[in-house]
């Protein structure tokens, strides 16, 4: 899988970089020519092209010992909510994850798993977008 990091000048951008001292504040899991990936609107399958106009980012090769089941579950959470309060509680460590709900972050660490090659801890409860930045490089 390959996992495409990015930033822009957005205020929300800014306070995320800023909480989580990462460069930055958004991530999504590239298949192909397309991102999956969660935003305030839900969960999407966006064309890499578009992530990419948004602004500054980086894309890391992230092998899976099963890519097809990651693909497969990723491509299955698409539609999903956003999860607002996942979202908040990842900056305290306190695991509020629905599973029917998804920010970035988590729903990148949940397709790691599937595809059996989780990139941070298992019980880490929160995942910012740090957290999968540094575990990759």
């Amino acid at each position: 899988m390959k996992i495409i990091f990015a930033t822009d000048d957005d205020p929300l951008s800014v306070a995320i970089r800023t909480a989580t001292a990462c460069p930055w504040h958004h991530v999504g899991a590239v298949f192909g020519d397309y991102v999956v990936e969660a935003r305030f609107e839900g969960v999407l399958y966006t064309h890499i092209d578009e992530v990419k106009a948004r602004g500054d980012y980086a894309i890391v090769d992230y092998p899976l010992r099963d890519e097809k089941s990651a693909e497969r579950f990723a491509l299955a959470q698409v539609g999903k909510e956003y999860d607002f309060i996942g979202l908040i509680g990842f900056q305290f460590r306190i695991g509020a994850q629905d599973p029917n709900k998804w920010y970035c972050s988590e729903l990148i660490q949940a397709i790691s798993a599937v595809g059996r090659s989780p990139i941070v801890r298992e019980n880490l409860k929160g995942v910012s977008p740090r957290d999968l930045w540094v575990s990759t490089k």
